[in-house]
């Protein structure tokens, strides 16, 4: 009696995942049939390009070389990097590149989201009223000539925030940056795309995006360790408008190593918690002023608990395997939970294969480990909960690829 009340209770908090993918499948399906959004020409506005960069002297140089190379007016946009607790030379290899550079050192303040909010109140602050747009990048990118013509013809058409289409500069480098660059290709493409369509708020994601300045307020304003996702739920709560920019193309590194990876994804899992904690309460409270929009903007928050739940699920799914059928059925349920979870997600990855016109043989990690990659978070819900005092490590970048042999190849 005892093991059919443990299998009925663990059955449906393995289902609660199931149900959080029917939502994914629903958007996958809006992915598979729908084109990208194309936003009309549109007269340049003033643009202010802001980098973060900390310690970032080997990447730079390449991104503020493709912003050169922009087909955009050039006394139409301003490059402004915030060389943040720096101890190489990345504030002077930004100033001989012609962009204007706020130094700041403030060792106990080494995340971005501080970044952000220094530099955006020192545009504010120098240069007040003579910017339209703010467009924001990481010093590891590369921006697509056409980056910041796409995003001002979005923005121009309506939007308040518009996410530029994410892209790899290193994808095949390792299976690791393989896994990490269908990851993005998987944001852009089936969640994105979907949510742009429908009308519902795009999760800006971190980079490669431009926000108008005007709704910016007194400037950048995140306190949690994923700025973009705090940033997006900001925007919704106050009725902003917030599309994915297809043609606004940009290609971000990609962590090459295990461990570097791991560590960034459980980054984004203690982040996960702070912004639930912080934005939940205030999004069911504006569900009847902004409706769905607001409710998308839930579902992307609730993702931990969601893991969490289903992780506690299986496991007394797998003891009550055990005491039903000893060590072997433990191994039978662990296999049928792992195809069923590579099945779930599978729709996605073909997804992957038709838009971004991906070969089989050439990426054989994403068909293999793709689905389990999507849910490696379900592991790190748990650690994550308890992580009261989080401490944030930069993902070292290396590449020396430039916009020109990025793009051939």
């Amino acid at each position: 009696m005892a093991i059919v009340v443990l299998q009925r209770i663990s059955t449906v908090m393995v289902a609660v995942l199931f149900v959080y993918f029917a939502w994914i499948i629903v958007c996958d399906v809006v992915a598979l049939f729908s084109k990208m959004p194309r936003y009309p020409k549109a007269k340049a506005s003033r643009i202010a390009v802001l980098i973060c960069a900390r310690n970032e002297e080997n990447v730079l140089g390449n991104l503020l070389e493709s912003l050169k190379a922009q087909h955009y007016p050039r006394d139409k946009m301003t490059v402004f990097v915030v060389a943040h607790n720096c101890t190489d030379n990345t504030a002077r290899i930004a100033k001989e590149h012609g962009a204007v550079v706020f130094v700041r050192n403030n060792p106990d303040e080494r995340t971005k989201g501080k970044a952000l909010r220094y530099g955006t109140k020192k545009i504010m602050k120098e240069y007040p009223g003579q910017y339209d747009i703010l467009c924001v990048f990481d010093a590891d990118n590369l921006a697509g000539k056409d980056f910041l013509k796409e995003i001002n013809a979005a923005i121009c058409a309506g939007a308040d925030v518009a996410q530029g289409f994410r892209n790899s500069k290193n994808y095949y480098e390792s299976p690791v940056s393989e896994l990490f660059g269908a990851y993005w290709y998987q944001i852009m493409i089936c969640q994105n795309l979907p949510h742009t369509v429908m009308k519902l708020p795009v999760t800006i994601g971190g980079t490669g995006f431009g926000v108008r300045m005007d709704v910016l307020g007194k400037g950048w304003s995140t306190k949690t360790m994923i700025e973009d996702v705090e940033f997006s739920c900001q925007m919704t709560l106050k009725g902003r408008k917030i599309v994915l920019a297809p043609d606004a193309v940009f290609y971000d590194e990609q962590p090459t190593k295990l461990m570097v990876g791991l560590r960034q994804r459980y980054r984004w899992s203690v982040g996960g918690y702070q912004a639930l904690a912080m934005y939940l309460p205030k999004l069911f409270r504006a569900i009847p002023k902004q409706g769905l929009k607001a409710v998308k903007m839930m579902v992307d928050l609730i993702l931990n608990p969601v893991l969490l739940i289903s992780l506690a699920g299986m496991v007394l799914q797998g003891i009550a395997a055990g005491l039903a059928g000893g060590p072997a059925a433990v191994v039978l349920y662990i296999l049928k939970m792992a195809g069923i979870c590579w099945v779930t997600v599978l729709p996605a990855t073909i997804i992957l294969f038709i838009k971004k016109k991906m070969h089989p043989k050439d990426n054989i990690w994403t068909i293999i480990f793709f689905p389990y990659f999507l849910l490696l978070s379900m592991f790190f819900a748990v650690p994550a909960l308890f992580d009261r005092h989080p401490t944030w490590k930069p993902v070292p970048h290396t590449s020396k690829a430039t916009l020109d042999m990025v793009e051939k190849s």
